[in-house]
């Protein structure tokens, strides 16, 4: 096993990996863990079950299974742990700004749709200023994107001119 080889597809990640408070949240765990591996004598799914959440222990386990990492080896599981951590530091981040604190639901599918426009698994970045009234505003890659209500009724109109 050579985690050089094959590069972590962080999009199997995605019920985990929503916002950037998530990833930071989920790397502090996997830090965590690679910690944990050399203070102890016990296996490696024995601490990922007393250390992780069920869903997430089980979902490591399976995803470390189809990288063939050899779970019996500790050094290799923190390995494939690291590299895990490395692909979310490099995940595409959106910062969205709202007009209102949004509801869990709309988190999600702001998440969908930008994974549709771009074709990866993205984290969104949400702050909230009620200064722009409504709408949105978005950057990503360096762009700023303005769609907020503020903008529109800032902006001169042709019957003003």
């Amino acid at each position: 096993y050579r985690m050089t080889e094959r590069v972590v597809n962080v999009s199997s990640l995605q019920k985990y990996l929503v916002t950037t408070t998530d990833a930071r949240d989920f790397q502090l765990m996997l830090q965590n863990l690679c910690d944990k591996f050399f203070e102890t004598e016990a296996t490696s799914e024995v601490i990922l079950k007393k250390e992780a959440p069920y869903s997430l222990a089980e979902f490591l386990t399976k995803l470390a299974n189809e990288y063939k990492v050899r779970m019996e080896d500790k050094t290799q599981v923190q390995l494939f742990l690291r590299q895990i951590d490395k692909a979310i530091s490099e995940m595409t981040v959106i910062s969205l700004t709202l007009a209102i604190d949004p509801k869990e639901t709309f988190i999600k599918a702001m998440q969908d749709w930008f994974m549709q426009q771009y074709q990866k698994l993205v984290l969104l970045d949400i702050s909230v200023d009620q200064s722009i009234i409504a709408g949105s505003i978005i950057q990503i890659h360096g762009k700023y994107h303005d769609y907020s209500l503020r903008k529109m009724l800032e902006e001169p109109t042709l019957q003003n001119v």
